[in-house]
């Protein structure tokens, strides 16, 4: 290994790094970013939590890229009973407390992509190169994975929403793994559907093989440090850095032309330092490949993206001065009453791509049926039927707990005139809002914004009409509503505008009938 590439300083005092290292230099190779300061939030596994008495909790590393990098080169380790979940755990940048959460995060300087749906370390290795990146390729623990497995009611009611039979046919299977799993279709087309079905902890499941997945890393620093709170200033809501941050990722990762896992594009992602499983795969581990070049430039896309979530936001279909239509800055549903939102103004709470959340839920809260639509999504990892109605399903941010619970999360359908249940028992889910458990399916692809919709499953569009959404919403409303339906129609009745204030004061007076 080049000599500039391990520091004197490394304070993680790392052995064997050369033999697990390939250094490719690069005509482009910025000699000042070994130097570049690093400082990255570490925990001894991913169940470290806030306050462990244990000690598991997540403390900040200062360091330089050539420490860090070093640490990336280094003999992967073995977790405790090869359990990747046991293995060490690093985020993208420095935390604000011993927690991990998306409002803890200070600053960023690493942009990481996980590659797991078939692309090869030579073509990341490539990218790296052709661009005159900065950037270390390392293999993931399930580096050689070459076998697939898909729930069988998932592909069920894949195939049903897609006109297919419900025999899992081998083109049939591909085709899922091509739009669920999302190999590529390289891989895909050449997977072997086993001829048997088997029963396991997941329920009755399909194994399919196919060519071996390189699954692995991209981890590269970014050229100038993102400070959150150099952002977060004036109007400009911490929520909106968050948001921005998650839009210039997903916007430069796209660029990258390469099959990245989009669930990096969370701001507060844990990622596992590399690791195997046993001895001798630590012993055939593919070397990692430490590219020369320079940082990565994800400023100019964060600064894009922050002034897409804070620029005024109006609605199409509204005529300027000369007549003529207007093109709209943000979806429609954003501002149904189609005022211009001054730039300045936070970003709605639980909206997710312009689809407003709380609105959706005060019309279709008491209809929609969420447990019918995440299994007829296919992604959800739904767990277990449930005794007393709905299933369980693993958490939507189940990467905050401290370890893994069958039966702490579960979802229920609405019915008999009561609203959709999404509740966590976890402590780290304390308090929050179904909405929020809503959101972040969505974010994951568990759920769509099309379910959301869809009449057959209790869902509809918003209609535009704020006054209609209100009427509908209180007209829904019952002793056992809950008081977080009633905050929410409150808020809706706290946004029109003040000229509207007779029917503000009619409405309030419905609602607190309605809800008594």
């Amino acid at each position: 290994m080049d000599n500039n590439v391990v520091s004197a300083s490394d304070r993680f005092k790392i052995s064997k790094a050369t033999a697990y290292a390939v250094v490719t230099p690069n005509v482009q190779h910025d000699p000042a970013i070994d130097d570049l300061p690093i400082t990255l939030g570490h925990a001894r596994n991913s169940f470290a939590k806030s306050g462990d008495l244990g000690g598991n909790v997540y403390k900040n590393v200062d360091g330089t890229w050539a420490t860090v990098a070093c640490k990336f080169q280094a003999e992967p380790e073995i977790p405790r009973n090869g359990d990747k979940k046991l293995g060490s755990v690093f985020t993208i940048g420095k935390l604000s407390s011993d927690g991990r959460s998306k409002e803890s995060v200070a600053t960023v300087d690493l942009f990481v992509l996980d590659i797991d749906s078939g692309g090869t370390m030579e073509e990341s290795v490539a990218f790296l190169r052709s661009n005159g990146l900065e950037g270390v390729v390392v293999a993931s623990f399930s580096f050689g994975k070459a076998r697939t497995t898909i729930r069988k009611d998932d592909y069920v009611a894949w195939a049903g929403k897609n006109g297919r039979p419900s025999d899992h046919t081998e083109e049939g299977v591909k085709a899922y793994l091509i739009e669920k799993k999302k190999l590529i279709p390289k891989i895909a087309n050449s997977a072997t559907v086993l001829p048997n079905l088997e029963q396991s902890a997941e329920g009755i499941i399909i194994t399919v093989s196919h060519p071996p997945l390189e699954k692995h890393r991209i981890v590269c620093p970014i050229a100038h440090r993102l400070v959150v709170m150099d952002h977060a200033q004036g109007a400009t809501t911490q929520k909106n850095v968050i948001d921005a941050y998650s839009r210039a990722y997903k916007a430069a990762a796209d660029e990258t032309g390469l099959a990245y896992d989009a669930a990096c594009a969370d701001i507060s992602r844990m990622f596992y330092h590399p690791s195997v499983p046993d001895f001798h795969a630590q012993q055939r581990a593919r070397p990692a490949t430490h590219v020369r070049g320079r940082g990565f430039e994800f400023l100019p896309y964060f600064e894009a993206a922050l002034a897409e979530v804070t620029a005024p936001q109006t609605v199409p279909g509204k005529s300027n001065r000369n007549g003529q239509k207007t093109k709209s800055s943000s979806p429609p549903l954003n501002n149904p009453q189609g005022e211009t939102v001054d730039a300045a103004a936070p970003a709605n709470e639980f909206v997710f791509d312009g689809f407003d959340l709380k609105r959706w839920a005060a019309r279709y809260g008491k209809t929609f049926q969420i447990a019918e639509a995440l299994a007829r999504g296919g992604q959800a990892p739904i767990l277990a039927d449930r005794s007393k109605g709905g299933v369980y399903v693993e958490c939507a941010f189940e990467e905050a707990h401290s370890g893994p619970s069958p039966q702490r999360t579960y979802v229920v359908d609405a019915s008999d005139g009561a609203s959709f249940i999404t509740h966590c028992s976890g402590n780290a889910c304390t308090g929050r809002d179904r909405l929020e458990h809503v959101q972040r399916m969505l974010e994951l692809g568990w759920l769509t914004l099309a379910q959301l919709q869809d009449p057959e499953l209790g869902g509809g569009p918003l209609t535009g009409d704020a006054k209609g959404d209100i009427d509908a919403a209180i007209k829904g409303i019952s002793s056992s509503r809950s008081a977080d339906d009633v905050q929410r129609v409150c808020e809706m009745i706290a946004q029109l505008p003040q000229s509207d204030g007779l029917y503000v004061a009619q409405k309030t007076k419905e609602l607190a009938r309605a809800s008594k």
